[in-house]
């Protein structure tokens, strides 16, 4: 007799675009389309549960981690760090060292990335240790 292998099945996610809709348009060339914004999906994240509408909303903010894959999230990381628009950057390494890279001249810009890293420090709370 064949042995049987109990493929475990990975828990189910929600793509959630950057505007909050979780709702998408399978395009004939293989892409998917935000239905409330129209965004290629560029900006989102996946979620075990769908987050509430305060995490997406306005400013959107993404949890690159969502999906379980460390080198989905570098590579991800990565692509949004060479985006025109980028203006923080923050690596922590084993070590225990951190590197940042801020972009801004006035009292509100290092106000906005401040709520930006709390933003970030909620996400990391809200995250199921492994």
């Amino acid at each position: 007799m064949s042995e049987v292998v109990d493929l475990k099945r990975p828990e189910p996610r929600i793509w959630v675009c950057g505007c909050g809709c979780c709702s998408f348009e399978l395009l004939e060339d293989g892409t998917s389309q935000c239905s409330l914004c129209g965004d290629q999906t560029e900006r989102g994240s996946w979620y075990v549960e769908k987050p509430d509408a305060a995490e997406t909303a306005e400013s959107p903010t993404l949890n690159v981690n969502g999906n379980g894959s460390v080198s989905f999230a570098k590579h991800r990381l990565r692509s949004l760090a060479t985006q025109d628009d980028a203006r923080m950057m923050v690596i922590a390494l084993d070590g225990g060292s951190v590197s940042v890279w801020a972009d801004y001249v006035t009292d509100d810009q290092r106000a906005w990335m401040l709520e930006r890293l709390e933003i970030a420090a909620d996400i990391i709370k809200k995250q199921q240790v492994r």
